[in-house]
């Protein structure tokens, strides 16, 4: 028989024998239940997972049974700079880490990569858990100089230098050479931007893998200074490369089931 305790979602079980009398008594916690975003199951070392994906903002976490959650929130990665030779775009912020969720219901927030000379938006779940979007890199002719953000954005040759990262969240951008015919990468979640020198552009930072889907995945790469493309795709928040837009963020929930 189950009888709730006095403490949110605990539930005391009480055996009883044929005689009609109690015995031993257990408190136990029930699973997490709920719902919102791409629902998706997975099991690893006898472990179930669900996992909840969302990839785009306007929806909600709705949980109807509170408990421990894993949590990845990336936000929007930062544009690159424009010009010939603009710094690569910071990685949005990413937060990867577990909380005890109450139940109830939780706006859901995901990051758009910000456009050439942008910074990404930021991804959230409610108020709990906020990543900063990717700071944009700094342009090639000095209209604007990189920006702060998750990742900070890698600098370009009259733009000044690379942008900090949030700590916690991201790293810096790379620096660049005065006058050099090149461009700094821009930060990412596992490691800073790359100094550009000579003709030669500095690379993004490195990201961060995470299975938390049950697929390793590499997220939140800096963007490559100079003309180059983000090497990772959407929902990554991967910053841009030098005159190229960032990737959008993500957040995903798991919780065993």
């Amino acid at each position: 028989m189950f009888t709730k305790a006095s403490s949110s979602n605990l539930f005391t079980l009480q055996k009883t024998n044929r005689a009609g009398y109690s015995s031993d008594n257990a408190t136990v916690r029930p699973v997490v239940a709920a719902l919102g975003g791409t629902i998706t199951t997975y099991s690893s070392g006898g472990i179930n997972y669900k996992v909840h994906t969302f990839t785009a903002g306007g929806d909600n976490l709705i949980v109807n049974i509170g408990g421990t959650i894993s949590y990845l929130v990336i936000a929007g990665g930062g544009g690159g700079g424009g010009g010939n030779y603009g710094g690569g775009g910071g990685a949005g912020g990413y937060l990867e880490s577990t909380l005890t969720i109450s139940g109830g219901t939780y706006a859901i927030s995901v990051g758009a990569g910000g456009g050439v000379s942008s910074n990404g938006g930021n991804s959230s779940i409610g108020s709990l858990v906020v990543a900063t979007g990717g700071g944009r890199g700094a342009h090639y002719e000095g209209a604007y100089g990189a920006a702060v953000g998750g990742s900070g954005g890698g600098g370009a040759r009259d733009g000044g230098g690379g942008a900090a990262g949030t700590a916690g969240q991201g790293n810096s951008g790379g620096g660049n050479v005065y006058l050099a015919n090149a461009a700094g990468g821009g930060g990412g979640a596992g490691g800073g931007g790359a100094t550009g020198g000579g003709n030669s552009s500095g690379a993004g930072g490195a990201g961060i893998s995470s299975s938390i889907n049950g697929t390793l995945t590499n997220r939140a790469t800096g963007g490559n200074g100079g003309n180059a493309a983000a090497s990772l795709g959407v929902n990554t928040g991967a910053g841009g490369g030098g005159n190229n837009s960032g990737q959008t963020g993500v957040v995903i929930v798991r919780y065993v089931v």
